[in-house]
């Protein structure tokens, strides 16, 4: 945690605290792992609370979720890979690995896979094979699958044992900002003992921006996640808003530095 934000955790807590309201936001907000990471390591007090209590015991649940989609995600990783597919791991586990040196500290929902469009029928077999089952049936024909492709970017699959999968073949619903592609995955990211492919720390926070704002920020974690990056000595802040210029989206990143200024405490009036 930030030095800044640690005191203004402390001037709080000091003053009087609703812990009960604070775990119902983490909840809500989807950041109740990181919340009670930072409770136990900085307001050990805190653990007395009953619903904190509760709230750490379905911390080390995401726990386990999170080191379960961890190991699926590697196997699935070297399946596609077994059968001449290239695919990219987005969000999930990898990305909480990469921001907080740690893949269970986000709420762990689902696996994203990044592949190419061409590649998308294979892959659905490889999943079936693999004992995975699709949550959009519906798609039946020809014309209803032009029909949701011109307004999503990702299937839904769900394994055997309850594991929930997207597969993308775009990462945002308008087809104008391919901010991301599996093409252009040119770095890589060590993640329990396998190498895969991944983007610049300048790319994913432009991904992450333009994410957020396209979502209106509803949850705290994509804010969360975005200011972690944005703080990161990996940035090159002046080099990223250059490719964001470039890609037309450098308003969104703007609007991400904003909304993170003014919540951990900036002048409104300056925002």
């Amino acid at each position: 945690m930030p030095k800044k934000y640690l005191k203004k955790a402390q001037d709080i807590f000091k003053t009087g605290l609703d812990l009960d309201e604070a775990v119902r936001i983490a909840y809500v907000h989807q950041v109740y792992s990181l919340f009670a990471r930072n409770l136990k390591d900085h307001f050990p007090e805190a653990g007395e609370n009953e619903a904190v209590k509760a709230m750490y015991v379905a911390a080390n649940r995401n726990r386990f979720d999170s080191m379960k989609q961890a190991g699926e995600l590697v196997r699935l990783y070297r399946v596609f890979t077994d059968n001449g597919l290239r695919t990219v791991p987005l969000k999930g586990v990898l990305l909480s690995k990469m921001l907080y040196d740690d893949p269970t500290y986000r709420y762990a929902t689902d696996i994203d896979l990044l592949i190419r469009h061409d590649d998308f029928d294979r892959a659905r077999e490889i999943l079936a094979e693999q004992g995975y089952t699709s949550n959009k049936e519906y798609v039946a024909t020809e014309k209803q699958m032009e029909v949701y492709e011109s307004k999503f970017h990702d299937y839904d699959f769900e394994s055997k044992d309850g594991i929930k999968l997207e597969l993308h073949w775009r990462v945002a619903d308008i087809k104008a900002a391919e901010i991301l592609t599996c093409d252009n995955a040119d770095s890589t990211v060590s993640f329990f003992g396998q190498e895969l492919p991944t983007y610049t720390p300048e790319e994913w926070l432009i991904y992450l921006a333009y994410h957020g704002v396209h979502h209106g920020y509803m949850w705290m974690k994509w804010l969360t996640d975005f200011d972690t990056l944005a703080r990161h000595a990996s940035v090159d802040r002046k080099a990223a808003m250059e490719l964001a210029a470039e890609m037309g989206l450098d308003w969104a990143l703007r609007a991400s530095y904003a909304m993170a200024y003014l919540v951990s405490g900036g002048d409104e009036n300056a925002v």
